[in-house]
């Protein structure tokens, strides 16, 4: 049987991804200084991220009824292979495509976020189930997420 930690623990999965990928970033002494600089800057926030992921893991705990359905928890995983086959090998070769890669990544990361949570509901009644609620606490945390780009970006005129 498939829960709701489950599916957290692949949306832990993807703020792996994109720390993993802007330490390779980081790493990559071919790429300019600034953007290396950046690239380090993401990944410290993606690690920030996955211990916030963690932590609405740990206290979704207190649940009682996070199993997840097969079919939901199936189209989920499929979505959410898709996502990792979307993201990952890009190049930035200027801050701004740098910014445009990171917040395509947190808008996308978001809206499956959107779509699995979408999955949950078959009636009115399963807006107010555990694995709902659970899901609002991550997709709000993905919208600060999101924020925190956006504000980057107006700070450095990016």
């Amino acid at each position: 049987m498939y829960t709701i930690f489950d599916l957290l623990e692949k949306f832990v999965k993807i703020q792996e991804f994109g720390y993993e990928f802007y330490i390779k970033l980081s790493d990559n002494e071919d790429m300019d200084n600034r953007l290396r600089i950046l690239a380090k800057a993401f990944s410290k926030q993606e690690k920030r991220y996955i211990l916030i992921y963690n932590q609405i893991k740990e206290e979704s705990k207190k649940y009682n009824d996070v199993s997840v359905d097969f079919f939901v928890y199936d189209k989920s995983s499929q979505l959410i292979y898709q996502f990792f086959k979307m993201h990952g090998n890009q190049i930035p070769a200027s801050l701004n495509e740098m910014m445009k890669i990171a917040l395509n990544f947190e808008k996308d990361n978001l809206a499956l976020i959107l779509r699995v949570k979408g999955f949950f509901v078959q009636k009115e009644q399963d807006v107010n189930t555990d694995n709902y609620k659970i899901l609002n606490n991550v997709i709000e945390e993905e919208k600060k997420h999101i924020k925190d780009l956006e504000s980057y970006c107006k700070k450095y005129k990016l």
